[in-house]
This record gives C-alpha cells, sequence and structure tokens, in this order.
C-alpha cells in the first residue's frame, strides 16, 4: 500500500498510531475476556497467553498506550477498558486479592512483552490466587 493511501483512512501518523494502540487494546481485552470459567482452566490459559504475549512493537503496544493516555485524557477511557477487563478477571480468580492479582498481571503483561526472563508464570497466578 502506498504511504498517502494510508492518509486516505487516517489524516494525521497520530491519528494512525492511536487506531493502532486500540486495535491491540481489543485483542487483549477479549482475550482476556475470552478466558474459561473454570479456575483452573483459566489459570493454565492465562499463563500461557502471559508467556505468548509477543515482545517488541507489538509486545509494547499496550503500554505504549499506557503513557500515551497518561498526557492525552481523552484516551483514558481505552485504559480503563483494560483495567475493567483485569479487574473482572481478579474478582473471578482471586476475590479476596483483587487489586494485587490485577496489578501482578499487568506486571507480568509488561515483563514478557519486553522479552526479559518470566518467573513461571502458571506458579506466581497460583499464589495470587490461593
Amino acid at each position: 500500500m502506498a504511504p498517502s493511501a494510508v492518509l486516505y483512512y487516517f489524516p494525521t501518523v497520530d491519528e494512525l498510531l492511536v487506531a493502532a494502540l486500540v486495535d491491540v487494546n481489543d485483542r487483549w481485552v477479549a482475550a482476556v475476556g475470552d478466558l474459561p470459567a473454570d479456575r483452573s482452566d483459566a489459570l493454565d490459559a492465562l499463563a500461557e497467553l502471559v508467556v505468548a504475549s509477543p515482545t517488541g512493537d507489538e509486545g509494547l503496544a499496550e503500554f505504549e498506550l499506557y503513557l500515551l493516555a497518561a498526557r492525552r485524557p481523552e484516551l483514558r477511557p481505552e485504559l480503563d477498558r483494560w483495567w475493567h477487563a483485569l479487574d473482572d478477571l481478579a474478582a473471578r480468580l482471586a476475590p479476596d486479592r483483587e487489586v494485587a492479582f490485577a496489578a501482578a498481571l499487568d506486571g507480568l503483561f509488561l515483563r514478557a512483552s519486553t522479552g526479559v526472563d518470566l518467573p513461571d508464570v502458571r506458579t506466581v497466578l497460583e499464589q495470587l490466587t490461593s
């Protein structure tokens, strides 16, 4: 596709960036929302999701959205969508430790997306939910 064709749909590069970040957020929110209902199966699937998190630009897009939303309040609803997805999952899997679970999960996703060595994610999730 010619670069000029992109400008037909996105008047500015900034709008293209925001659209890409929202698309990544859509996929992460959907993936977390589609986890199995059974606790053990959900923890297994969640651990796989964290470990399979892409590295590089795609993996860091969610966190780029964090930083951009810190400077641009109009993007904060996108962060709210992500945090609500984590909070809903935490309420289901770790009702007595919701805040710790959601924060740790966010950190695990960040660590995975940077390609840094991960701890045994399934064990961490089990510790957070038991």
